[in-house]
């Protein structure tokens, strides 16, 4: 049996990740973002696992500079 993978609209992966909507889109299309994908027309999603994934391979934050 195939597990459901949970997919997320725009504004859900937004709430998720502390990035403007430009800036997402941008890093998607430079390969820094998983892609997401078109379901139909104008709607696309994010697979959670593979947000979850990227979000696992970013650095620690070291905070702001002074």
């Amino acid at each position: 049996m195939t597990e459901i993978r949970k997919m997320l609209t725009i504004k859900q992966v937004l709430r998720v990740v502390p990035l403007g909507r430009s800036t997402l889109l941008r890093m998607e299309a430079d390969g820094r973002f998983p892609r997401g994908v078109l379901l139909a027309g104008n709607r696309k999603v994010w697979f959670e696992d593979e947000i979850a994934e990227w979000q696992d391979t970013r650095p620690p934050s070291r905070g702001r500079a002074a």
